[in-house]
């Protein structure tokens, strides 16, 4: 841990660590699903312990790997499904958590390291778009619809489709087809405007700070 602590630019760990499963998607129907459900998750407790320096996020955070492992190996069942998603959902609100204070609120961070931070958050938000439009696809399989292919997009066209709603791009050639697919959709759009729009203020506001307080009274 004490090793942790002294790395500068913690956060461009995290951020080679989603370009690398964003890549990796080229190779998610070779690969499974445990690549993507467990193995890079794990990866992303490891880094947001690096950014906390705090081993006790990372305990939780393995904990509920555990949790979501054992789920995947039991038959499959509704609860089941449920507590896996609980699990995963839970794991990226610590990463983010550690991601949003270490990008906004933390002190004595490098300006550098906050922006890595900032975009990491910024890619975290997509990724845990994919998440729950898996889940929708889980409980209703024609949710999202491939209008080239006509048939229910893939993990890797839901992750297409996810960056393209949360950067507002919106091409069309995924749509969503079920009112619950459409809210996600309009929610996904929503926090990506709202993050961008806060992340940008938080940062001219750390650079205008230094000389308001070096600013003389009259």
């Amino acid at each position: 841990m004490r090793i942790f602590l002294k790395i500068e630019n913690k956060a461009k760990i995290l951020l080679a660590a989603e370009l690398a499963l964003i890549l990796s998607s080229l190779n998610w129907d070779t690969l499974g699903t445990f690549w993507l459900g467990f193995v890079y998750p794990g990866f992303f407790a490891i880094c947001a312990c690096v950014l906390a320096g705090n081993k006790h996020l990372l305990h939780t955070y393995l904990l509920l790997a555990v949790i979501a492992i054992v789920a995947e190996l039991l038959p499959e069942h509704l609860l089941l499904r449920l507590i896996q998603l609980s699990c995963h959902i839970a794991g990226f609100f610590f990463l983010a958590r550690e991601i949003f204070r270490h990008s906004f609120f933390k002190d004595g961070v490098l300006p550098t390291d906050r922006i890595f931070a900032g975009i990491s958050g910024y890619i975290l938000l997509g990724l845990f778009a994919l998440l729950i439009s898996i889940a929708i696809t889980d409980l209703q399989p024609n949710a999202f619809l491939n209008q080239i292919t006509g048939k229910p997009p893939n993990p890797t066209d839901l992750l297409y489709f996810s960056f393209v709603t949360l950067t507002t791009l919106g091409y069309g050639d995924i749509v969503p087809a079920t009112q619950p697919a459409k809210i996600f959709t309009i929610l996904t759009a929503l926090s990506g405007v709202l993050y961008l729009a806060i992340f940008i203020s938080s940062l001219i506001s750390r650079n205008h700070e230094p000389l308001r307080k070096n600013k003389p009274r009259r």
